[in-house]
């Protein structure tokens, strides 16, 4: 019923997971839309400020999509992420035939709805669904259990459903559910298996959140297997090297060499990265096997600066969070401050009638 924390709601899905906030935001609507919260002019423009708010999140997310391997990379055979009834347990399918009996004799739209979505999601997530999979998008959903979070929601709010509609017998129906569902999740109650690497391995691991290398630059050629040793090196030439500043974002170095130098910085280049000598940008040359930044520089004493910044792409994107913001913030005080203007105006009338009485 809140517009504001809808709006913000929004944002955060989609900050939280691409996949699930495409997954949820027709459910979302549809929802809002029968329970009639907002008027369909207001649901509109608050969903549309809560993809703003997550703009420069998603719009560079999508858009630096062609500068990688993601469209010519199978990230998963989706075939083997079927589920077993034992994951989706006998909990579900209580609660799913308990809701049905309720609906059969007490007709509610919302419910039927999110019934028709629990089932569809369990099917989907199922072998038998295999048939139906070769028509789905299956690069942007990848694994069929991800519709298990649909499930998830859906087995919540007709929990809900069928414990309302129990009348006098409310207590029982939650009993025999509490007790079907610590049964059915009763194999997921403790690991499954115990290791333990040291920590070490968390410490030094370079792994990333990709799968197959999906988000690897498409001019990079060659997987890097190792963390380079050094984060400046020299390909030609034989400079002296003064690093003054390195993190994520920059990396300052000092120069020095009688000859012309080619160096090579250990970083994959994406666009957005930037070189400065001596405040004056040069070409970054990244068509190499390994898709690293290299560039040459010439005989004497330079300071130079690689430094990520904004794409054009990204910094219109941050305007629009920005702006969404902002709009945000300015519907949020301006009724309150209506509402300070309406109570000081009707307190200044209310004074006036009491005076205009004891003037009487």
């Amino acid at each position: 019923k809140n517009w504001f924390f809808y709006s913000c709601g929004i944002g955060l899905l989609i900050l939280s997971h691409n996949t699930l906030a495409i997954l949820f935001l027709p459910i979302i609507l549809i929802y809002a839309f029968f329970r009639k919260t907002l008027k369909a002019k207001n649901l509109i423009i608050n969903t549309l400020l809560g993809i703003g708010l997550a703009t420069f999140f998603w719009l560079p997310a999508i858009y630096d999509l062609q500068y990688t391997r993601f469209f010519q990379t199978t990230v998963s055979n989706w075939s083997e992420y079927f589920v077993n009834f034992e994951l989706i347990g006998w909990s579900t399918l209580a609660i799913f035939t308990l809701a049905g009996v309720k609906l059969f004799f007490s007709k509610n739209v919302i419910s039927v709805f999110f019934l028709l979505l629990g089932v569809s999601s369990v099917f989907l997530s199922l072998p038998q669904s295999n048939s139906i999979w070769q028509i789905l998008p299956v690069s942007f959903v990848q694994f069929p259990f991800r519709l298990l979070s649909v499930t998830i929601l859906c087995g919540a709010f007709l929990t809900a459903f069928v414990v309302e509609r129990s009348g006098k017998f409310k207590t029982l129906v939650v009993l025999i559910l509490v007790v079907v569902i610590f049964l059915s999740a009763k194999s997921y109650l403790k690991p499954a298996v115990f290791f333990d690497k040291g920590e070490g391995f968390y410490t030094t691991n370079e792994g990333t959140t990709t799968v197959q290398n999906e988000y690897m630059p498409k001019w990079a050629q060659e997987i890097p297997n190792a963390k380079s040793r050094e984060k400046v090196e020299i390909i030609i030439g034989q400079p002296k090297i003064e690093i003054i500043e390195n993190n994520s974002r920059e990396l300052v170095f000092n120069t020095s060499s009688t000859l012309s130098s080619q160096i090579k910085i250990n970083t994959l280049y994406f666009p957005g990265w930037q070189i400065w000598v001596d405040k004056q940008e040069i070409t970054i040359d990244y068509r190499n096997p390994e898709g690293l930044i290299k560039f040459n520089v010439k005989p004497g004493d330079h300071q130079i600066i690689v430094a990520f910044s904004e794409t054009p792409v990204r910094l219109i994107a941050d305007i629009i969070s920005i702006l969404s913001g902002i709009m945000v913030l300015f519907l949020l005080i301006v009724p309150k401050i209506r509402h300070a203007e309406f109570s000081s105006a009707s307190e200044r009338i209310l004074n006036q009638v009491q005076d205009d009485r004891k003037q009487r």
